[in-house]
């Protein structure tokens, strides 16, 4: 099941790919203005593109049905807070979120002013990364299912977090090439590779025939970690006068996340949650 997730949530460092390739390019070549006009195209050819297989992904829909927005916020929440390994799994997909858009909204930033790199260099650097989190996400999915299960996987990959973000603030402008694309490799890997195998792990966790609702309910403390993450990072670096010194501030959501589940291990590793 890990790797199964695992393949399905590389779409999204693929963009994340393309994104580093381009949109540098394009800036230089067009300008910014240029560049965001540019993406809001693409964002349209994709609906225009996913349109023919609307049909068929929502056959199973039911359009008598009237959703209550009340009841699709609240009801996710209540479950998770329901479940104490729902929430141990809530708590470390927010700190997992804060890592990862911290790692892929300022990493441009980090190299091109702290390190002087030029842009389009600092685009295939953050593409590095997010390969490497294509990667990290299959590799992490396959390791779970054949050799060390979802909850130690996870502590395992906060681990490597943990290292590569204790790394950084000695970075400098004389910094080994080979090094620093090392350390933006692990960090890919880690900070953007955790998805598949958290989310199979909620789909384990879930009660029976509520995993869409548990997934929707920890994704919104996801989600919550993608909001609060790169505001935070930004405060720090401006505090610090470095972006390398706040990444290594990122040790501290690892460190709490593998604290979280090898406390918990127990239940992850013996809890299924009741039938419904």
């Amino acid at each position: 099941m890990s790797l199964v997730f695992s393949i399905k949530q590389t779409g999204v460092p693929v963009g994340g790919m393309l994104a580093g390739l381009l949109v540098p390019s394009m800036e230089v070549l067009m300008g910014w203005q240029a560049a965001f006009g540019m993406v809001a195209i693409f964002c349209v050819v994709c609906a225009l593109a996913v349109n023919p297989l609307r049909r068929e992904l929502d056959d199973d829909r039911d359009p008598s049905s009237r959703p209550s927005l009340l009841n699709s916020l609240v009801e996710p929440v209540k479950l998770v807070m329901s479940q104490t390994p729902l929430r141990v799994l809530a708590a470390v997909s927010f700190m997992f979120a804060i890592a990862q858009l911290s790692v892929t909204t300022y990493l441009v930033t980090f190299l091109y002013e702290d390190l002087g790199w030029g842009l389009v260099a600092a685009g295939f650097a953050l593409t590095v990364a997010q390969a490497a989190g294509v990667g990290g996400r299959i590799l992490w999915g396959w390791i779970s299912d054949n050799w060390l299960g979802s909850g130690y996987m996870l502590i395992g990959v906060a681990l490597l977090l943990f290292g590569g973000a204790a790394l950084v603030p000695a970075f400098d402008t004389q910094t080994s090439l080979i090094l620093l694309y090392v350390v933006f490799m692990l960090l890919g890997a880690t900070a953007i590779g955790w998805n598949g195998v958290y989310l199979a792990e909620v789909a384990r966790q879930a009660p029976s025939g509520q995993a869409g609702m548990a997934t929707g309910g920890t994704l919104g403390f996801t989600f919550l970690g993608v909001l609060c993450g790169p505001p935070l990072f930004g405060v720090a670096a401006a505090r610090f006068g470095s972006y390398g010194d706040a990444y290594g501030l990122l040790m501290i959501p690892a460190l709490i996340i593998a604290v979280l589940l090898f406390i918990s291990r127990k239940r992850w590793m013996v809890h299924r949650a009741p039938e419904a």
